[in-house]
């Protein structure tokens, strides 16, 4: 590096470097500890044209016109590249922080509140009577009072449609926190809320509660709808059908969008889908809920990749 001329303030300094560098000559400038800035050629072999244009550019008046020009063409440049580099720049830290917000672990409430409210409603329902009580304020229907039944025909067959509780809308998502008896069937709170606590937390620890709540209360009230409906029943209960929907939308959406960072084993979902298929051979078995769980959460998981893709 090589000192080419010195300018006693920064300004003029500034338009010798961005002329030559619109000729090809990488230089910088410096502050002395004179006060005056000195420009710098970077690369000794450019020096001796370095100096041939600086004395034709600065010491010849016919030659300020084209000194001029070629300023004109290196600041535009330099600032192009500047504007470019910062714009870089700002993509590079919007994309920290976007990564930062993935991976920093976030608060999972709505996953352990679920799980409370689910426990705590099986206790309760260890005393006494209550479970009939717990039933009856927290099912699908009341059993204690009759479900009208509307009935037309579709392409020559004859079908019921039990008339869903619009006076008591809660009923369409309630049974999901209602689960048989610790006695009689521990493992069925059990293992939902092992998938809830395992499936749950990755959604939630993604997009935030909000999310989840949604998802939830959708898949929630369509599978107990489904679930109803071609039972023609109401005895039924559990959150199994969320956990299926959760297994499904966190499936497709982690192959169709891997920054998700969703991820099941092929293990996993075998296992469930064995298990829903089992469950068939059971009348015992809400399994039109897991069904259209699992539907609801293949769509959910489509949906939710395709759009971010787009964005």
């Amino acid at each position: 590096m090589r000192l080419l001329r010195e300018f006693p303030d920064e300004r003029a300094g500034r338009v010798l470097v961005d002329a030559l560098d619109d000729a090809g000559i990488e230089s910088e400038l410096k502050e002395a500890a004179s006060g005056a800035f000195g420009v710098w050629v970077i690369d000794e072999i450019q020096l001796a044209r370095a100096r041939e244009l600086a004395t034709s550019w600065l010491d010849d008046p016919g030659g300020q016109e084209n000194f001029r020009r070629a300023a004109a063409r290196g600041r535009g440049v330099r600032e192009l590249k500047e504007r470019t580099d910062q714009r870089r720049r700002e993509q590079a830290e919007a994309a920290t922080r976007e990564y930062e917000a993935l991976t920093k672990p976030r608060p999972t409430p709505l996953t352990w509140g679920l799980m409370a409210l689910c426990v705590g409603i099986a206790l309760f329902a260890q005393f006494g009577d209550t479970r009939q009580g717990v039933l009856a304020a927290l099912g699908m229907a009341d059993p204690r009072e009759p479900i009208r039944v509307t009935v037309f025909s579709l392409f020559g067959q004859r079908f019921e449609w039990l008339s869903l509780p619009w006076r008591e809308p809660w009923r369409m998502i309630t049974p999901i926190l209602v689960h048989a008896s610790l006695r009689s069937n521990p493992l069925h709170l059990l293992f939902n809320m092992l998938w809830l606590r395992d499936l749950g937390r990755l959604i939630e620890t993604r997009h935030g509660s909000r999310y989840l709540l949604s998802f939830v209360s959708v898949c929630g009230v369509l599978s107990n709808i489904a679930q109803y409906q071609i039972a023609q029943s109401g005895n039924f209960a559990g959150l199994s059908g969320v956990v299926y929907g959760l297994l499904g939308m966190i499936w497709v959406r982690g192959r169709l969008d891997p920054r998700a960072g969703y991820g099941l084993s092929r293990f996993t979902v075998q296992f469930m889908l064995i298990w829903l298929l089992i469950g068939f051979t059971s009348n015992r078995i809400a399994n039109w809920c897991h069904l259209f769980g699992l539907l609801v959460g293949l769509t959910w998981g489509y949906v939710s990749a395709q759009l971010a893709r787009r964005s």
